[in-house]
């Protein structure tokens, strides 16, 4: 007959205060780019030559810049609150295995990737949009 022993383990301080510094690292990239979309769906609405606060309204029918920065500003946004999700979820996941002391795997192989892929969709349709909208003017 076998007896387990079961040693516990203890945690650091410092384990904690990492993964939040980890969580807020993220939080503050997808808050940059969720100002850039922003600012991005600004520039759209109030047109190249106008203000945010007032000026010429823009219409993408006539103003092709006005249309690149809706479009980019409309497939960032996404990105960035996917950046929070992703963020949040993974501080939670790991905070929890911190507290249960369970075998948790800290480096996550898929998250980072999927975002690094849509971000660079993003800008190859900003820069695609860009391109065409030179070659027409």
């Amino acid at each position: 007959m076998q007896v387990k022993l079961q040693v516990r383990t203890r945690v650091e301080p410092k384990t904690f205060f990492a993964n939040e510094r980890t969580f807020l690292t993220w939080l503050s990239t997808s808050a940059l780019i969720l100002f850039m979309s922003l600012t991005l769906l600004a520039e759209a609405r109030s047109g190249s030559s106008g203000t945010v606060t007032g000026g010429n309204k823009c219409t993408w029918r006539r103003d092709p810049v006005c249309f690149a920065s809706l479009i980019c500003g409309v497939l960032i946004a996404p990105i960035a609150i996917g950046f929070m999700v992703y963020a949040l979820y993974i501080f939670k996941a790991r905070s929890r295995a911190i507290l249960h002391r369970s075998a948790f795997r800290y480096d996550d192989q898929t998250g980072p990737v999927v975002l690094t892929v849509c971000l660079i969709f993003a800008a190859s349709v900003a820069l695609g949009i860009s391109l065409i909208l030179m070659t027409r003017a």
